[in-house]
This record gives C-alpha cells, sequence and structure tokens, in this order.
C-alpha cells in the first residue's frame, strides 16, 4: 500500500507503477519486486502473511554493512536462511 510517494512494481511479468492510495498484492509463488521512482520522501506499507521469520530477517539485515566487500553474499545468505529467494537482479529504473 503507498502512503507517500510514487513506486514501480514487478509481480511476475507485469509491472505496475503505483501513487498514494493505492495498492497490490503480491503472491508468494509469484517473483516480486519493487522501486521507489519518487523524488524526495516516500513510504509504502507492506503486509506478510504469514509472517514467518521475516522480522527476524529485517533486524538482521539492518545490521549488515552496505560497505563490506561482502554484503551481497551475506545479504543472500541472510535471504536463503529465512526462505527468501532471490531471482533477479534489481529492477532497472529507466
Amino acid at each position: 500500500y503507498v502512503i507517500k510517494g510514487e513506486y514501480i512494481f514487478k509481480v511476475g511479468d507485469e509491472m505496475f507503477n503505483l501513487k498514494p492510495g493505492e495498492s497490490l498484492f503480491g503472491p508468494r509463488t509469484i517473483p516480486h519486486a519493487f522501486a521507489n521512482i519518487s523524488e524526495g520522501e516516500s513510504r509504502i506499507l507492506v503486509l506478510l502473511q504469514p509472517a514467518g521469520t521475516i522480522e527476524t530477517f529485517f533486524k538482521e539485515a539492518s545490521k549488515l554493512n552496505r560497505s563490506d566487500a561482502n554484503f551481497s553474499v551475506a545479504s543472500r545468505e541472510l535471504s536463503k536462511q529465512h526462505g527468501i529467494e532471490v531471482v533477479g537482479p534489481p529492477l532497472k529504473i529507466d
């Protein structure tokens, strides 16, 4: 659910642009991703059901050092530990 700003979402092979007040469902069995395409501040609300260990994932991910040379490997390993499968590169915004 987009609270502020504008986002692009990819669910399966479909792309969606969402603005404040709009929402989208990304099923657990369909690859999905999103990116902020706003200038300035933006906010979204993401709901996960069932949540599983996602809260622990976010707490551990917040401790990773993005400037560390091993960040990508550590991030993928942490994702794997929590049942998150990274299936492609980040969305490209043109």
